[in-house]
């Protein structure tokens, strides 16, 4: 169990200087979502079709792809960006379909795949295979784990392993509420966060991929009291949302970064086809990072509370894995999305 008392240490994301922003000729903007890999090369997409790698030092590496049905079109929307160690680029289009491309860009293969839309819960393992942790084609378990995506098999990828088994309450959760996030640096292991919304708390497992649970972290803190991640079955308009692990992030040498939304009181309702304005989020949410021990089973830092605009002024939105890398959105003075690196910097009080 991580313990409540003072941390010994003080945690802080401060910029580099390096940005990445779009060139307007290959790549016409940044989306929203940004991934990085472990050389911390930052993979982005636009609403074309276009997937963009970019240096360290904020240069176009190379771009490929484009908008379509075809082999290796990826349908007009958001796609999940899953680099391998290998240097193949795995992506998830908003058609359904999975399509693996080698470092140049070329295809290597396209299917149909009915997997998560969350690039938290999907990893491209070193040996090709695919984990998912999404719950979408599982009914009582969490992780599946997906044959390779390779050019010399022409039958379509199967599950090769199934594990994570859920209570009986949780298999009668809506999939939708029993997704798990996971980091996932490289090698055999993985960590993952609790099934959303269904009560299991600040909770973090570790697992082989051979369906082991090598080890669990429980982290009690005041503001995440013991179910207060457990959605009801029906909400009312306004009611206040679960309190949700955001991200976790391993960072190398046994120490992972969590980040966790914690909702306060307040009007939730939101207008028809109106979103929150950062102003409402700032009164409306609580929002922790916290670095954890894996080793020890401590915690080493903790930043927080911080409001909606705080944090994402202050922490970053994707991490490298196994690294203290990482990267912010934010926009220039013309609305243009751009990317702004960040370090993270753990000294003693």
């Amino acid at each position: 169990m991580v313990p409540v008392s003072q941390p010994p240490c003080l945690v802080r994301f401060p910029t580099t200087g390096e940005k990445v922003l779009a060139d307007g000729a290959r790549v016409s903007h940044i989306g929203p979502r940004v991934v990085l890999d472990a050389n911390a090369r930052v993979f982005t997409s636009d609403r074309f079709g276009t997937v963009a790698i970019w240096k360290a030092d904020g240069s176009l590496e190379r771009a490929f792809g484009r908008s379509g049905a075809g082999p290796g079109e990826l349908a007009p929307g958001l796609v999940v960006i899953a680099p391998a160690r290998d240097r193949s680029v795995h992506v998830f289009d908003n058609a359904g379909r999975w399509h693996r491309f080698r470092e140049d860009g070329s295809l290597i293969r396209t299917v149909q795949f009915s997997g998560t839309r969350d690039p938290m819960q999907i990893a491209a393992l070193d040996d090709g295979r695919l984990l998912d942790a999404s719950g979408r084609d599982a009914d009582s378990v969490s992780f599946l784990l997906w044959s390779s995506l390779r050019a010399d098999v022409f039958e379509a990828p199967r599950i090769a392993a199934r594990f994570g088994p859920l209570n009986a309450e949780e298999r009668r959760t809506p999939w939708t509420n029993r997704g798990r996030l996971i980091a996932y640096r490289g090698g055999e292991t993985f960590w993952a966060g609790p099934p959303r919304a269904v009560g299991r708390g600040y909770e973090l497992e570790e697992w082989h991929v051979d369906g082991r649970r090598l080890r669990t972290l429980r982290r009690e803190a005041p503001w995440f009291p013991r179910g207060a991640d457990r959605a009801p079955s029906r909400v009312a308009s306004g009611a206040k949302p679960p309190h949700e692990i955001e991200s976790i992030w391993d960072l190398g040498d046994e120490r992972l970064l969590v980040i966790v939304l914690a909702p306060k009181s307040g009007d939730w309702r939101v207008p028809v086809g109106r979103v929150l304005d950062p102003a409402r989020r700032d009164q409306l949410l609580s929002i922790w990072a916290e670095i954890l021990d894996t080793r020890s089973g401590t915690l080493l830092a903790t930043l927080g509370p911080l409001t909606y605009s705080q944090a994402v002024a202050q922490l970053p939105m994707v991490m490298a894995p196994g690294t203290h890398r990482g990267v912010q959105l934010d926009t220039t003075a013309d609305g243009e999305r751009y990317v702004r690196r960040v370090t993270m910097e753990l000294t003693a009080r």
